[in-house]
């Protein structure tokens, strides 16, 4: 054979042997399945849960670059192949799914255990069905130490429950009211590296029309893309419907939202006012707004408290230019001279300056004196934390400054520092003290480690907090406590470093 007839016929053996790998490797999941008739959509979802075979158990997480425990192991099965939501852990994914029997298993159904002496749900596996090379139908699941295939009686004293979680067919719809501040996503997720899946907020009163029920969650259209609403935070306003599948893919409307306005900012202290031109608080100098122009006041959305008030403040105050930043005192610190580094005065904890931070220094006018302080004396937010009544002292009303009442030596208050003044909030109204009159705790400044939620002092879920984020604390036992949105606030030790 000439060299010119080996060389052609060695390409064609490489390019015959190339394109067997390819089909292979493309057909590779679903050649080892052997369920005749399984829905396609959920050969997807059984798909993406065996592509992930191998990866790492690590609880409590739900993806592939982190790891995944059971429940999220399932969840992001199902969102990533067919953006279908399930609600995490196994208590509340029994509570979704539809009970079924052993003998009605098919793929994509999953299989609750209770492990141990406990009798609640504690394990979540996917039931994935008939495998070539296994004897018998096969589970996947993240079980310590990593997701894995197992025969699907293995764990059979300890099956809680049978549950099927896919049923389009049995899916509902109606319209739905928002009933406080919400966050839209476009999952349900609560680890860190799910805040850039929040979409966009939702005030209270907007209208989801067509919202589709998923038990736990609510799903809706917005500007093409399909969000979730957590079903807590939503009152259904209309009967529920049966959703038909020959309904256009596009089945909801987008919610009919209320123009939040434009942003603008405080040029001036100013109070602000409610629909009877009573104070009901006070914005500061370079505070942000998101504010609608009627005549010659701006109309705004302020939270008072835990709630969320309509109020204005006269147009004087607003201007739609960002001033400068404003910085709080974290601990007594010299003023120094821009021009010769001399020390020109003197800021006390809690005090506000206006300026820029240029470089490791926060320069701003002190007293018509170009001045600066290191940056690590400022703060953004003021000093909030805990203190206790020095002497007896009057508690005066923001704003009027009448008399409320009067704290004696010794009580415990919560509330915040600022130029001068112990601010917190009695029935309602926001008062403030002199800060001469209290002695704070001795708080610490901390970090969050991971994602937590918050609770009130008798265990009440009040608002989560990412990872990074930093508070004011003092070490109470097993908890942290700080004070933050007028509340007392407490976070458990693990959480914080």
């Amino acid at each position: 054979m000439s060299k010119k007839a080996t060389s052609l016929l060695r390409n064609v053996l490489v390019l015959a042997l190339t394109m067997v790998i390819v089909f292979s490797g493309n057909q590779s999941l679903a050649a080892r399945q052997e369920n005749e008739g399984l829905d396609p959509q959920l050969q997807k979802v059984v798909n993406e849960a065996l592509k992930l075979e191998g990866v790492k158990y690590k609880s409590p997480h739900h993806h592939p670059d982190v790891g995944f425990n059971c429940d999220g192991l399932v969840w992001y099965s199902y969102k990533e192949a067919i953006n279908h939501l399930v609600p995490m852990s196994p208590a509340n994914m029994e509570k979704f799914g539809k009970e079924i029997t052993r003998e009605e298993l098919r793929p994509g159904d999953i299989i609750v255990y209770s492990f141990g002496y406990s009798n609640r749900p504690t394990h979540i596996g996917l039931y994935v069905g008939n495998i070539k090379g296994y004897d018998k139908p096969q589970i996947i699941h993240a079980y310590e130490p990593a997701v894995s295939l197992d025969n699907f009686d293995r764990f059979d004293e300890s099956v809680r429950s049978y549950r099927r979680i896919y049923i389009e067919n049995d899916a509902k719809y109606a319209d739905y009211r928002v009933e406080g501040w919400v966050k839209a996503r476009v999952n349900n997720g609560t680890q860190d590296y799910d805040n850039r899946t929040i979409r966009t907020q939702l005030r209270p009163g907007t209208v989801i029309k067509n919202g589709i029920d998923y038990g736990s969650f609510v799903r809706f259209e917005h500007k093409g893309e399909s969000l979730y609403v957590a079903s807590s935070e939503l009152k259904r306003i209309s009967p529920l419907k049966p959703l038909n599948k020959n309904l256009p893919d596009r089945t909801i409307e987008e919610p009919l939202m209320k123009d939040e306005g434009s942003p603008y900012w405080i040029k001036k202290d100013v109070n602000v006012r409610d629909g009877q031109n009573k104070i009901i608080g006070r914005l500061y100098r370079g505070d942000k707004i998101y504010a609608l122009k009627d005549g010659k006041h701006y109309k705004i959305d302020y939270v008072k408290g835990s709630r969320e008030v309509e109020a204005r403040v006269h147009q004087a105050f607003v201007t739609d230019e960002n001033p400068q930043a404003k910085a709080y005192i974290k601990a007594r610190v010299n003023v120094r001279s821009q021009a010769d580094k001399k020390i020109i005065g003197r800021l006390q904890r809690g005090q506000y300056i206006y300026g820029n931070l240029n470089g490791n220094y926060f320069e701003f006018t002190y007293r018509g004196v170009a001045a600066r302080v290191h940056k690590n004396f400022i703060s953004d937010d003021v000093y909030a934390g805990g203190g206790y009544i020095k002497r007896n002292v009057n508690v005066r009303r923001v704003g009027s400054g009448s008399v409320v009442r009067t704290y004696y030596k010794g009580k415990y208050q919560m509330g915040r520092l600022e130029n001068g003044y112990f601010y917190f909030t009695l029935k309602g109204e926001e008062v403030r003290i002199p800060e001469s009159f209290v002695q704070m705790d001795r708080a610490e400044t901390k970090t969050i480690k991971s994602r937590v939620n918050i609770r009130d002092g008798q265990g009440n879920y009040l608002f989560s907090k990412r990872a990074g984020s930093k508070i004011n604390v003092v070490r109470l036992g097993n908890q942290y406590r700080f004070y933050e949105r007028g509340r007392t606030c407490f976070v458990h030790h693990s959480f914080v470093q």
